[in-house]
């Protein structure tokens, strides 16, 4: 089995399809097992070559090009973090490709400066007693900055692709694809408008006080927010000892605004809004946002298709968006933001 490395870009994809699904590792984890689990008639797979980049594919390969048919083969790819006293930094993802039919289609994403709903880059490492590596980064609201193309007399044109994101969640994955049990499931996710994230927490042996909690948590594999200022976070992870006492937010018990004003962009550069006329947050619903915002902004209420959250850029599709949703950007019908 060969080192896989791939990205899905849903290019002229409706992603909004009653049977489309983000095709993440989460979504994908009960196929893995299902295409790779080893079976009694399967021929034994060619001893592989650590010095050559062309392997024969075995059996293995084949199912895994069934699983990302229509992804875009990459040959490598960069990204980094990093921050200073003032502000952290989500660095760019870029990819490195062979040019080929999606070529044009990307250079004319990155010059409309269109938003990508999401994008997945997923490493497939060679698998060995079963157990099969997967580093993957699922990006959410993305931009393509840059396309870039080398080429030649003699070879093949490259293409390197920028790929900027306003949520990265960057998994280290391995799996047993024949018991479907989880050996390793390290994730972290970070929000740049937000500017705040979680990770899952790693299980140490060292600590022994706090050990079994800690435990628990990494089997549960929920995703802890370290700056969180909920008072019942901030005690866990001061009994837990994870996060030293200067670097422990404080507690926040102000009391939230209810009657905190609702409004809309109406421009980007600068950015401007107008206020709606909404009532408490408890009443509302989608309809009744979008029909406030059509008669604040005298546009027909039929040209709104979406409403987003101005400051995470999530889209607003059920109640749970819509009640932490104070300030909205509006996707018309023909796809353009309204302002922008």
């Amino acid at each position: 089995m060969r080192d896989v490395i791939r990205a899905w870009i849903p290019i002229d994809t409706n992603v909004n399809a009653p049977n489309y699904q983000i095709p993440n590792f989460e979504n994908q984890k009960d196929l893995f097992v299902a295409m790779l689990a080893p079976s009694e008639n399967e021929p034994p797979s060619p001893p592989s070559n650590p010095h050559s980049y062309n392997e024969p594919k075995d059996e293995k390969d084949k199912k895994i090009d069934e699983l990302t048919l229509d992804w875009i083969d990459t040959m490598s790819y960069s990204h980094n973090v990093s921050s200073n006293s003032k502000e952290s930094h989500l660095g760019e993802l870029t990819l490195t490709k062979f040019v080929c039919d999606r070529s044009p289609s990307l250079n004319y994403m990155a010059l409309r400066r269109e938003i990508i709903p999401h994008i997945i880059h997923r490493c497939i490492g060679k698998m060995k007693d079963n157990v099969l590596p997967i580093i993957e980064y699922e990006l959410h609201y993305c931009t393509l900055r840059n396309v870039s193309i080398s080429g030649g007399v003699g070879g093949k044109p490259v293409e390197t692709l920028s790929i900027a994101c306003k949520i990265m969640i960057i998994k280290n994955i391995k799996i047993n694809v024949e018991s479907g049990e989880l050996l390793c499931y390290q994730v972290c996710n970070w929000d740049t408008l937000k500017e705040t994230g979680s990770k899952t927490i790693r299980p140490s042996i060292n600590g022994t006080s706090t050990k079994s909690s800690l435990l628990d948590l990494a089997k549960k594999r929920l995703m802890v927010d370290f700056d969180s200022h909920d008072p019942s976070m901030i005690k866990l992870l001061k009994d837990l000892g994870i996060v030293s006492e200067y670097n422990l937010p404080h507690s926040d018990n102000s009391n939230v605004d209810e009657t905190e004003f609702h409004r809309v962009m109406i421009n980007k550069e600068p950015p401007l809004f107008q206020v709606l006329d909404l009532p408490p947050t408890r009443t509302l619903t989608v309809e009744k946002v979008k029909k406030s915002i059509s008669d604040k902004l005298n546009i027909p209420l039929d040209t709104i298709k979406h409403l987003f959250n101005h400051s995470n850029g999530i889209l607003i599709d059920s109640p749970k968006i819509l009640k932490i949703s104070t300030s909205y950007m509006v996707q018309l019908t023909d796809g353009k933001f309204y302002g922008h």
